[in-house]
């Protein structure tokens, strides 16, 4: 533990930690390990992750909509991709799945919605094609080049979305997960395909009659040895507490924010967890809780997997910075008000006359004092 800043925490172990990049094994391509469908009418869309998915998994949100050119993009993901043809509206959406609920809600404007989610294990963030868009019954995704290094294991996913028509058929070269999701006033798809191709180049996927329609494809590869170990050792931690809210004030239960979990420097058979620069416990009030949950995590050692274990102890050395400090409110105010009013003499008068009166000088004296709680 840092005893300056309360920021880390050494878990020392009875045999050897054996969580290495060489322990990684990675198949042949990424893939999709489950998916869910929705659709939905209304101002809002309730949409489920899939089961399968486990901690660190790349999400990708396939999202359609009726009419509406309002784009909505749901708390915690990024929007990677997006088209709208008066009549419809086409995005997608990724994040990495962190264990939260598998079940979240999109607000939109009132309409026709419908909704694929991916999960991908072990994935890197996806490369995006540029947008068909148009009236036609064949939407077609154009060409995408990867721009990975040559024979990179890729899993390549081309997608389509409509106004009013469903998708009944699938790209012929793309014959790996066909999902459709439609709805009356909205069609949507994906289709994938594995190959270590530089470029892939999809065919068309099939409407039920001819109607606005965009598509695009992503390419997908495995993300780095070293980042996937990141997350292996990071994975099933937790790490809470108790801090006053304010001094004398009411015990508040926290859990503190993990930033990077590894093997410890100097102490052997040890990880060194770090906390989040603005998640320090600094300020905690008694004991401080350490759990490794074995569901989320996968450590090892040489006699097999780490069982699930809670350990606590009250930190000492602790420098608070303050402990806590009082609630704090910084106010300006003016320091000094000086109006000047001027004799303005009429020579004729007008209806509804309104005389505004105003500060001609207004001086605010800022007083320093100090750095509270960085």
């Amino acid at each position: 533990m840092n005893k300056s800043k309360g920021q880390k925490i050494t878990v020392q172990f009875t045999e050897e930690i054996i969580n290495n990049e060489d322990m990684i094994l990675l198949p042949d391509f990424p893939s999709i390990s489950g998916y869910t469908t929705q659709t939905s009418y209304g101002s809002s869309s309730t949409i489920d992750i899939p089961e399968s998915a486990q901690v660190g998994d790349l999400l990708l949100l396939f999202w359609a909509k009726d009419d509406d050119p309002i784009e909505s993009v749901a708390d915690g993901w990024e929007r990677i991709f997006t088209s709208y043809d008066t009549y419809h509206r086409l995005s997608v959406h990724y994040k990495y799945y962190q264990g939260e609920a598998k079940q979240f809600t999109l607000t939109h404007d009132s309409e026709e919605t419908t909704a694929i989610v991916v999960s991908i294990p072990k994935a890197d963030a996806p490369v995006v094609s540029d947008a068909y868009k148009g009236t036609t019954s064949n939407p077609t995704s154009p060409s995408l080049a990867s721009g990975f290094d040559l024979e990179t294991p890729t899993l390549w996913v081309t997608f389509a979305g409509c106004d009013y028509r469903d998708i009944t058929g699938f790209p012929e070269n793309f014959t790996e997960n066909n999902i459709a999701s439609n709805r009356s006033g909205v069609g949507l798809a994906i289709a994938s395909l594995s190959s270590t191709n530089a470029s892939e180049s999809p065919n068309s996927f099939v409407m039920s009659a001819s109607d606005q329609a965009s598509a695009a494809t992503l390419a997908i590869k495995f993300k780095a040895k070293s980042e996937i170990l990141k997350e292996e050792l990071k994975a099933g931690w937790e790490i809470t507490g108790q801090e006053y809210k304010y001094i004398n004030g009411p015990l508040l239960d926290k859990e503190y924010q993990i930033l990077s979990v590894e093997p410890h420097p100097t102490v052997n058979k040890a990880l060194l967890i770090t906390m989040d620069t603005f998640s320090r416990f600094a300020t905690i009030e008694g004991d401080i809780s350490v759990k490794y949950d074995a569901s989320a995590g996968s450590l090892a050692g040489r006699g097999g997997p780490v069982e699930s274990f809670t350990r606590t102890f009250i930190p000492t050395g602790l420098v608070a910075e303050p402990n806590p400090g009082i609630e704090e409110t910084l106010t300006v105010a003016a320091v000094e008000l000086i109006a000047n009013l001027e004799e303005i003499t009429y020579k004729k008068g007008f209806g509804e006359e309104t005389l505004i009166v105003a500060p001609a000088e207004l001086t605010v004296e800022l007083v320093y004092v100090g750095v509270i709680n960085p």
